[in-house]
């Protein structure tokens, strides 16, 4: 008598349904961990330019005149754009204030979207995950 050996259709099927459902599972968890930790990035590099704006005002006594290249050169810092954020800075309020901005480039939530953060540390934007308060 001879025995087959290897693996039925019907085997080769249900593995191939148990990975599927570990891709479908997986592949969307996967992508908004990274999202996420993009947005974390750009949002301590907003940090790092609210700080340094302060910096700014300390020496200026306002933020007027305040933009991501006078940043750099205050706080000796290279804070530049990158493939997924792009990052200005604006005065508000008659240079009594700032606003930091972060704008995404790419992404699964689209092009566009921002995120901000004020003077008084207040986070703002358009982007989903706006709020460290929402992942």
């Amino acid at each position: 008598m001879h025995k087959n050996s290897g693996f039925t259709m019907i085997e080769i099927v249900a593995a191939c349904v148990i990975i599927a459902i570990i891709l479908a599972i997986g592949i969307p968890s996967y992508i908004s961990s990274m999202e996420i930790a993009k947005c974390n990035k750009a949002m301590g590099i907003l940090k790092s330019i609210t700080t340094a704006a302060y910096d700014f005002y300390a020496e200026f006594d306002t933020f007027t005149g305040i933009n991501i290249a006078a940043i750099n050169t205050q706080a000796g810092s290279s804070i530049v754009n990158n493939t997924d954020w792009t990052f200005a800075a604006t005065p508000t309020g008659g240079g009594s204030g700032i606003t930091a901005i972060a704008t995404r480039l790419k992404g699964p939530h689209g092009a566009g979207g921002t995120i901000t953060l004020d003077q008084d540390y207040v986070w703002a934007g358009t982007y989903p995950y706006t709020d460290p308060g929402n992942f």
